[in-house]
């Protein structure tokens, strides 16, 4: 076992005791800092040297990362890479290469982190499946496979895929509980978010109050304060979410300097929120100025794509109560390219169910700035074939979630404002070819298809064959990112959305809106059509 010199065990001392006041908001970290570079600095031994060297990269990726710098962050990350590296060079015996294993385990865990934040989720993915695998080399294998599974599941939850982050967020919290109690507040945020983000409320604001009671550090309850504004919109409770937003911008504002950088974005959009209401045009000018701010730090994409919508929320709003009729329709077309920029921002970082919400938004605005007006037909039936592929969309979408209340939750969310959307416009334009077509995929049942044995997860974990009946499993059942058969390998069926239809012998309903699907969202769908009911 390599010894380390004194200096360098003094050094891992205070990098410990100045991470707990980074989290805690403890203003004496920075002097704890200074104290911890000025012995760092005078390590003599080459390999004692090399410990401090990597113990205070580290804590720069932390400080990088708060001020906004990713670039820098993962800079001082791959120095640690470097340093672990060496390391092993030198620490050749069993326990010695565990020991680095566990170092390089946080080192990759922290890079996959980082690459989250810049939008690069393919290289955060391929990060935390290296993490994954030296946690299971450490001598704490338990609570390092803990932690990282609440990275998994943002990941899941960045790629759209609603089940897995479930599982992985709920798998998180049982380990944690066993494992890791320390992170057990930080893995129940990130299970209420992936229940907020399929548009299950309830369960989130249940397991939110879980969290309220453990979590313990300023990164976490940041979180769960944004998360109470969050389910507070989600169910359409605005003054609600109005004072929650005002209270965690307050608390973002206090500990700026202790939080990570797009809490700074999400505090400024929060202070928006509140004024929206009463007051767009303020509310406009509030996001006007973090989409400013995004733009040019180059934040991550995804910030951006929300704080656009934000800012196109608010100019529409403004387009309405505008008397003047070119200010109000130049501000309408304003609005809509606002979130046509979205949309196109979300499809390029690969988030079509992003894209497909945004192209709802868009005809939401059209069919509000034309209501009661003189019909533009042209706009309107641009807004009707747009509609129509984000509802088939949405409509396929909703089947690639978890269990069947999931699937509820996902398509209430979701859409039921796309269907009545594309209803609405049609019936304005006479369109009764269109709504016959629409009725019969509304009505269409789930397609079923035989396949084995089905396990589920709720809110805690995977539950056992022994603790769900049967008839729970099949009312149950999971499709696309779901989890695989079970052990017992029992037949079972799996729901599916129903295959492309035909309303007459040569007809297949809604033809085009599901090729503009295929190609715009990447809809894949390719078995033949069936007769309808």
């Amino acid at each position: 076992m390599v010894e380390l010199d004194d200096d360098a065990v003094e050094v891992r001392r205070l990098v410990e005791v100045l991470a707990g006041q980074l989290q805690t908001g403890d203003a004496r970290w920075q002097a704890t800092l200074t104290r911890a570079r000025a012995v760092a600095d005078a390590v003599t031994d080459p390999r004692s040297r090399m410990d401090a060297q990597l113990r205070i990269a580290n804590i720069d990726h932390v400080l990088s990362l708060n001020a906004g710098d990713v670039t820098g962050a993962l800079a001082h990350l791959d120095h640690c890479v470097e340093l672990i590296g060496a390391a092993r060079e030198i620490d050749v015996t069993d326990a010695d290469q565990r020991r680095l294993d566990e170092q390089e385990w946080g080192v990759r865990l922290n890079r996959s982190q980082a690459l989250q934040v810049i939008g690069d989720i393919d290289g955060a993915d391929s990060e935390c499946v290296f993490a994954l695998e030296l946690a299971s080399r450490t001598e704490n294998a338990g609570p390092h496979r803990a932690a990282t599974l609440c990275t998994v599941a943002a990941i899941a939850s960045e790629r759209e895929q609603w089940s897995r982050a479930l599982r992985y967020a709920a798998e998180a919290v049982d380990e944690c509980a066993v494992h890791n109690p320390d992170a057990l507040g930080v893995a129940l945020v990130n299970l209420a978010q992936a229940h907020a983000a399929i548009g299950d409320y309830d369960a989130a604001s249940r397991v939110a109050d879980r969290a309220e009671a453990v979590v313990d550090n300023v990164q976490s309850g940041a979180a769960l304060s944004h998360l109470r504004g969050y389910i507070a919109m989600g169910r359409k409770d605005i003054d609600r979410a109005a004072a929650l937003f005002a209270e965690y911008a307050e608390s973002a504002r206090a500990n700026a300097d202790l939080l990570e950088p797009h809490h700074r974005s999400e505090s400024a959009k929060a202070l928006g929120i509140g004024a929206h209401g009463s007051d767009p045009w303020r509310a406009r000018e509030q996001y006007q100025i973090v989409v400013d701010t995004i733009r040019a730090e180059e934040a991550a994409p995804m910030s951006l794509v929300a704080a656009l919508l934000q800012l196109s929320g608010a100019t529409q709003d403004c387009a309405l109560s505008e008397d003047d009729p070119a200010t109000a329709s130049a501000r309408h077309e304003e609005a809509c390219a606002l979130v046509a920029e979205a949309a196109e921002l979300a499809l390029a970082h690969s988030r079509p169910t992003m894209a497909a919400e945004c192209d709802l938004t868009r005809v939401r605005y059209v069919d509000q700035f034309h209501h009661g007006a003189a019909v533009n037909q042209p706009a309107l039936r641009v807004a009707l074939a747009t509609v129509l592929a984000a509802a088939v969309y949405l409509h396929h979408a909703s089947f690639s979630s978890s269990r069947h209340a999931q699937r509820r939750h996902f398509a209430a969310g979701r859409g039921v404002e796309a269907f009545s959307l594309a209803f609405s416009l049609a019936a304005e334009l006479g369109a009764g070819d269109v709504i016959a077509e629409l009725v019969e995929l509304r009505s269409a049942a789930a397609f079923f298809i035989p396949t084995r044995g089905v396990r589920d997860t709720g809110d805690t974990g995977a539950r056992t064959p022994r603790e769900r009946s049967w008839a729970d499993e099949l009312s149950e059942l999971m499709i696309g990112d779901g989890l695989p058969p079970s052990d017992d390998d029992r037949p079972s069926l799996v729901a599916t959305a129903p295959p492309p239809l035909l309303l007459t012998p040569s007809t297949v309903v809604l033809t085009e809106a599901f090729d503009t699907a295929r190609t715009r969202f990447g809809l894949v769908d390719d078995r033949d059509a069936v007769e309808t009911w």
